[in-house]
């Protein structure tokens, strides 16, 4: 039997913003609600985790992470992705977005 996705869902436990299901385009509005929480947390470091995301990543959620990741950057702050997968490691590449994770697997 085919694997149903996991209803998306977002928790945020301090510096740690967990996402869980499909980090698509329909998830984005609540995905960026959980960003900008994220975001304005007080810690230097922020991580958002991957582990329990589904291995379907679209460009609209690449770019989501992008924007978090400069924007943490702007804010003075490091934000680190953590529980990448393979097939997400190779969608965030094709997209042109390995920069997101490089630091991480040197």
């Amino acid at each position: 039997l085919p694997k149903l996705p996991v209803m998306f869902k977002t928790h945020l436990d301090g510096n740690v913003l967990a996402i869980s299901g499909r980090l698509i385009a329909s998830n984005l509005p609540f995905a960026h609600r959980s960003g900008q929480l994220l975001l304005d947390q007080p810690d230097k470091e922020l991580i958002v985790d991957l582990s329990g995301a589904d291995d379907v990543l679209d460009i609209a959620g690449i770019q989501l992470l992008a924007v978090l990741f400069q924007s943490a950057k702007r804010r003075g702050k490091k934000l680190s992705i953590s529980g990448v997968r393979e097939t997400q490691k190779n969608a965030l590449g094709l997209a042109g977005f390995k920069f997101l994770i490089d630091d991480q697997y040197r």
